[in-house]
């Protein structure tokens, strides 16, 4: 007679950079420094061609600083948290910063994903030292907004405070 043992680990899901998150769970993460949040149905094409794609962008996240914590939720199953954050569609992906949340444009590739991350934890100033720093800078972006000065005044204050997301509190 022969014996077939089988190793409890190899029935196991493959693990995934993804976290799944429903109504039993979603408290605890709800407040996370910054997290990409994507609410999507089974049964949606696109919901369908994304997962992959966020489970890429999500792996190359988990590699890099700042930590990124990626999520998903069944809006299907949880309705009443699709329904919290004004979902109305598949896919829906929101941009958490300490517990407040934007909408995220659906993006299709784990690049584009990683790239809007990339960009929505960039430092919001960027001191250049010389002009080929400022050169270098420019070119890289669509669009970039330039502050020639002296980086101790009003002017300046008012800058970074724009800059940081704030431009109600940047004064007159």
């Amino acid at each position: 007679l022969g014996a077939l043992l089988l190793r409890p680990d190899a029935c196991a899901a493959p693990s995934s950079d993804v976290i799944e998150l429903t109504h039993l769970n979603y408290e605890s993460y709800k407040d996370e420094e910054l997290m990409l949040l994507t609410f999507f149905a089974p049964w949606c094409g696109n919901c369908k061609n994304l997962m992959p794609e966020l489970e890429a962008a999500a792996t190359t996240l988990a590699d890099e600083e700042p930590d990124v914590v990626v999520a998903k939720i069944d809006g299907t199953e949880e309705e009443a948290l699709a329904k919290k954050h004004g979902v109305e569609g598949w896919p829906t992906l929101l941009w958490f910063r300490d517990g407040t949340y934007t909408k995220f444009p659906t993006l299709q590739t784990a690049e584009e994903l990683v790239d809007y991350v990339g960009a929505k934890v960039a430092p919001p100033l960027v001191q250049l030292k010389d002009q080929a720093a400022l050169h270098a800078f420019t070119q890289a972006l669509e669009l970039a907004v330039v502050f020639f000065g002296d980086d101790r005044g009003e002017r300046f204050q008012a800058f970074a405070t724009v800059a940081d997301g704030d431009p109600a509190s940047a004064g007159p």
